[in-house]
C-alpha cells in the first residue's frame, strides 16, 4: 500500500501539474483569442476605411468622366462654331477677291475686244482692196472670154473673201 500511496501522490502531483499546464494553456489561448479579436477588429476597421476610400475614388472617377464628357461636347460645339465662322469668313472673302479681280478681267476683255475689232477692220480693208482690184479689172474692158475667166475668178475671190471673213470671226470668237 505504500506503493499505492506513492502512486497516488505521484498521480496527484501529475494531475496538479496537468491542471496547472491546462490553466496556462487556457490562459494563453484566451490571450491569443483576445489578440486575434483585436486584430480582426483592427482589420475590419481598415477594410471599412479602404472600402469607403475605394467608393470615394469611384465617385471621383465618375465625376471626372462626366466632366470630360461635358468638356468634350463643349469642345465639339466650339470647333463646329469655329468651322462655321471660318466658312462664313471664306464665303465673305471670296466675293471681295472676285470684286478686286473684276476690273482686271474687264480690262482684259476690253483689250481682247479691241484687238478683235482691229483684226476685223484689217480684214474688211483687205476685202475692200480685193473688191477694188476686181472692180478695176472689170472696168478696163476685158473681153468676153476674159469676162468668163474673171467671173470665175470673182466667184473664187468671193469664196476666198467669205472664208477670210469666217476665219476672222472664228478667231475673234476664240479669243473672246
Amino acid at each position: 500500500m505504500e506503493n499505492y500511496k506513492e502512486m497516488k501522490e505521484d498521480l496527484t502531483k501529475a494531475l496538479a501539474k496537468m491542471k496547472e499546464l491546462e490553466e496556462k494553456m487556457v490562459k494563453n489561448l484566451t490571450e491569443e483569442m483576445t489578440s486575434q479579436d483585436d486584430s480582426i477588429a483592427k482589420l475590419t476597421k481598415e477594410k471599412k476605411a479602404l472600402q469607403e476610400a475605394h467608393q470615394q475614388t469611384l465617385d471621383d472617377l465618375q465625376a471626372a468622366e462626366d466632366k470630360v464628357n461635358t468638356l468634350s461636347k463643349s469642345k465639339t460645339k466650339l470647333e463646329q462654331q469655329v468651322d462655321d465662322g471660318m466658312d462664313h469668313e471664306r464665303a465673305k472673302r471670296k466675293p471681295e477677291g472676285d470684286l478686286k479681280l473684276a476690273p482686271e478681267s474687264i480690262m482684259d476683255l476690253e483689250n481682247d475686244k479691241q484687238q478683235s475689232e482691229e483684226k476685223i477692220k484689217k480684214k474688211d480693208f483687205e476685202v475692200s482692196q480685193l473688191l477694188g482690184k476686181i472692180d478695176d479689172e472689170q472696168s478696163f474692158g476685158i473681153t468676153a472670154s476674159e469676162d468668163q475667166r474673171t467671173s470665175g475668178q470673182m466667184a473664187h475671190t468671193e469664196e476666198l473673201e467669205e472664208e477670210a471673213k469666217r476665219a476672222a470671226r472664228a478667231k475673234v470668237e476664240k479669243q473672246s
